[in-house]
């Protein structure tokens, strides 16, 4: 018989999802930081494999990653105005 699984839930083989909001929240913080992608992968403890796979298959991780690299951006504007 086979298993009628949905396109964003894993299959019931291999290893259990990492993909959660506790590992996102991880990863966008790091972006945030300032950690180029690859090191913001290993602080979220996943591979960059697999965040590419994750960008395929979630496309809402494209807009936190965008937030988080805005972060970003305004906490390096701040600093740079409070150097005037």
């Amino acid at each position: 018989m086979k298993m009628n699984i949905d396109d964003k839930n894993e299959s019931p083989v291999g290893r259990p999802t990492k993909y959660n909001e506790r590992t996102i929240a991880r990863l966008c913080e790091a972006l945030a930081d300032g950690m180029p992608q690859k090191s913001a992968c290993v602080a979220a403890a996943i591979g960059v494999t697999t965040l590419n796979e994750w960008r395929d298959r979630y496309p809402e991780i494209e807009e936190r990653m965008s937030e988080a690299r805005e972060r970003l951006r305004e906490k390096a504007l701040q600093t740079v105005k409070a150097a005037f």
